[in-house]
């Protein structure tokens, strides 16, 4: 299972969804990252005035990180035209995110409701 940014910030920040995660990593074991969530915590960590470094690490630490190939980029591409269309919402940030776990036949977990209704998507 990836978890997606959304996932790591409620469990980091420690909310009722954030525990549900909690629950899930202890019951699974080591989950996956992309690692474009690392920058997305960045920016989650600098607008409330934490430590990037303490929360990435904690996230490294609990998690596989996995790699960004090009054939995921490419995939992302197609993902974000695609789903563009169809509903306008996704972000090439989380296009790359989906395709990543696609690509390694993974279920994203989410609390996003710009993933709802994509095939592999399971929300928090």
């Amino acid at each position: 299972m990836l978890f997606d940014t959304s996932v790591w910030v409620e469990y980091l920040a420690g909310t009722e969804a954030g525990k549900k995660a909690r629950d899930i990593l202890k019951q699974d074991g080591l989950v996956c990252t992309c690692p474009l969530t690392l920058a997305e915590i960045s920016v989650w960590c600098h607008k409330n005035n934490k430590n990037p470094q303490l929360y990435i690490r904690e996230v490294k630490a609990l998690s596989k990180m996995l790699d960004l190939s090009e054939d995921i980029l490419i995939a992302s591409g197609r993902i974000y035209s695609e789903e563009r269309k169809k509903n306008g919402k996704i972000s090439l940030a989380d296009s790359i995110i989906y395709a990543c776990a696609r690509f390694h036949d993974m279920e994203l977990m989410t609390s996003d409701n710009d993933f709802r209704g994509l095939v592999g998507v399971k929300m928090l």
